[in-house]
């Protein structure tokens, strides 16, 4: 209803936020091939003056989130560069997807073997004061945490991370996150 009435009114950036809802609703349900037919009829938004930084941010994150899932690496660091470079220096836009990106960093690097560099991008996220600091981020970071310190034989340590990653998930409130607790 929302898409048919931004198109029947030509308003492009409200088309875009609609399109960013279904597109993370189809990742929701892992119906991939509708998820991407939205993504490839969202493209024209991108370009377009009439779009807002914020929905464009929403349909590249999209973008980026599917070649993660997919596994992807490659195309995942040029549409990460071309992101970063787009942003720039603007704080607003990069504390909205820094913490998505370390967290899609740090799934790419397991994927990838590269154990001990996962473990130091996490431990340096659980660090910092910004995204790091929110609750919901955090606590997918700490699920990180304790699923590196298991793979490295510390399962003390790794029991920690993930007590606390639970808890974190309990605060915030349970979703569709909260199976990496589980």
């Amino acid at each position: 209803l929302a898409m048919d009435y931004a198109r029947n009114l030509d308003l492009p950036n409200y088309l875009a936020s609609a399109r960013v809802v279904n597109c993370y609703r189809h990742s929701f349900f892992g119906n991939w091939p509708a998820f991407q037919k939205e993504m490839e009829q969202s493209l024209p938004l991108l370009g377009s003056p009439r779009v807002g930084l914020e929905h464009k941010l929403g349909l590249i994150m999209a973008q980026i989130s599917v070649l993660i899932m997919m596994g992807d690496f490659a195309n995942y660091q040029r549409k990460k560069s071309w992101l970063l470079e787009a942003v720039g220096k603007d704080v607003a836009s990069l504390s909205v997807i820094a913490p998505f990106l370390t967290i899609y960093d740090a799934n790419m690097l397991i994927a990838q073997g590269k154990l001990r560099e996962a473990d130091d991008l996490v431990q340096a996220a659980l660090r910092d004061e910004g995204p790091g600091r929110i609750p919901h981020q955090r606590s997918q970071i700490l699920h990180f945490a304790a699923l590196l310190a298991a793979l490295d034989g510390k399962p003390e340590q790794a029991r920690a991370a993930a007590v606390e990653s639970r808890q974190l998930r309990l605060e915030v409130g349970p979703g569709r996150f909260d199976a990496l607790n589980q």
